[in-house]
């Protein structure tokens, strides 16, 4: 058995809203989603390296579960399609499969190596210690006299038991989703990753874990410096976040903050903290980040900033009903 991986934006992400926009008619997210994680499922349940053929599809349970695959083969230069047809084998594929799933031959090496571990047998230290054990002392025959063992041998070495399997931490495919996906233009999207990319992305993965990188790339992209506006006409790119600590840290410390740029941040707030604090409960807010992301493009910059704008929007709301 393998797992499946999903995303925990997926039924809310871009690609989703894309698809059941495409697809329309009653519940079209809820159709997206349904088709989506079970052909993800049959995938990985077969191994077909993300294949799935047109006679499985007939099985499942929507109505026209062909349209739902045509709406998710929808895609453009800024957002690309979850599946893309393969008529030699009649079927669809997922695209990007093997950067987030198990690929086969991937399962087949894991499971060959737990068969040989299972099948390895005991050491001879083992044996020998079994064969001084004398007749009638085995401990479930009812023998009560304690065994006398020889004290010039020493103690078998029985094998230590394995540590429970942890989770995978992310991985530098997560690192490149998670800029695609908060990240627009004029800031460039990263399509491929070469070793050099690879090898810096794991060396930040572990000093930061992919939640905070989230937000670090939502204070990049709210960014009016980092989106080009300055006098060099430089831009932020993937390759600029990984390189080093610096771009991170910087971001998190507030150098590319627009309140001290004097970007819309640098507006006063026109209530009181308490207020500011009412507004952001009422509008649900958990991670200043995402939801920056979500209802102000993440132009915001930072928790106070993202605060004042909910509450500006409020006013502006109020006033114009």
């Amino acid at each position: 058995m393998a797992w499946v991986k999903l995303d925990d934006k997926m039924t809310k992400g871009p690609k989703v809203k894309r698809a059941a926009l495409e697809l329309g008619g009653v519940h079209p997210r809820a159709r997206v989603v349904y088709v989506w994680g079970d052909a993800m499922s049959y995938c990985n349940l077969n191994l077909t390296d993300g294949f799935v053929p047109d006679y499985e599809i007939a099985e499942y349970d929507d109505d026209d579960t062909q349209a739902v695959f045509r709406a998710m083969s929808v895609g453009d230069d800024h957002l690309g399609a979850i599946v893309e047809r393969d008529e030699a084998r009649k079927g669809w594929v997922f695209r990007n499969y093997g950067e987030y799933q198990p690929l086969k031959a991937d399962v087949e090496e894991r499971l060959q190596k737990e068969r040989d571990r299972k099948r390895k047998p005991k050491g001879e230290d083992f044996r020998a210690e079994e064969s001084r054990i004398p007749l009638g002392g085995i401990a479930d025959s009812g023998h009560t006299d304690p065994i006398r063992t020889d004290p010039d041998q020493t103690v078998p070495n029985l094998p230590e038991p394995e540590p429970d399997p942890v989770e995978p931490s992310a991985t530098p495919a997560d690192l490149m989703a998670v800029w695609n996906d908060i990240t627009q233009r004029p800031i460039p999207r990263c399509r491929e990753l070469t070793d050099k990319r690879r090898k810096h992305a794991k060396t930040r993965l572990a000093k930061r874990p992919l939640s905070e990188w989230r937000e670090i790339i939502a204070i990049v992209q709210s960014s009016r410096f980092c989106r080009g506006e300055n006098d060099r006409g430089w831009t932020a790119s993937f390759d600029w976040l990984i390189a080093s600590d610096d771009p991170a840290v910087k971001a998190l410390e507030g150098t590319y903050d627009e309140r001290r740029r004097g970007g819309l941040t640098e507006v006063k707030p026109l209530h009181t903290p308490a207020e500011i604090k009412q507004a952001a409960r009422a509008l649900g807010s958990r991670s200043w980040a995402a939801e920056c992301v979500r209802l102000h493009g993440g132009r915001c910059g930072s928790a106070p900033s993202h605060d004042d704008r909910m509450v500006l929007d409020a006013g502006k709301a109020q006033a114009a009903s």
